[in-house]
């Protein structure tokens, strides 16, 4: 293990499951973090064959899920306000900030926030 800590928004996590080799290659050896709210993106925002389910499960069981917490919802209330961002990624940031984790992710929406962001 690399002893990088990340949090990986949605979209790398869809980059990764899509078969993404360099996104993939990013976060190899990571302790892999992820907030409760990817976990609702990455099932509601698709319908997902039985293969695809299965796979994005076992992604998600092979991170630390990290769930809503108070502090955490009290973080997404500045992140919105301050960077204007939509309330899931504003969750997303939240929680890594306050877990201080580096946060990875290929939607241009974090660009002010992030610490990588990820070319397709």
């Amino acid at each position: 293990m690399s002893g990088r800590r990340v949090l990986l928004d949605t979209s790398i996590v869809l980059d990764v499951l899509g078969g993404l080799e360099h996104v993939a290659d990013l976060i190899q050896g990571c302790e892999v973090y992820l907030s409760v709210i990817t976990r609702v993106e990455l099932f509601a925002s698709f319908k997902p064959s039985a293969e695809r389910q299965a796979a994005t499960q076992s992604f998600i069981d092979d991170s630390k899920l990290v769930q809503f917490s108070q502090e955490v919802q009290d973080l997404t209330i500045r992140f919105r306000r301050q960077y204007r961002l939509k309330l899931p990624d504003a969750a997303i940031a939240a929680t890594a900030f306050y877990l201080d984790l580096e946060l990875i992710s290929a939607d241009k929406a974090f660009s002010g926030v992030v610490a990588v962001m990820v070319e397709r």
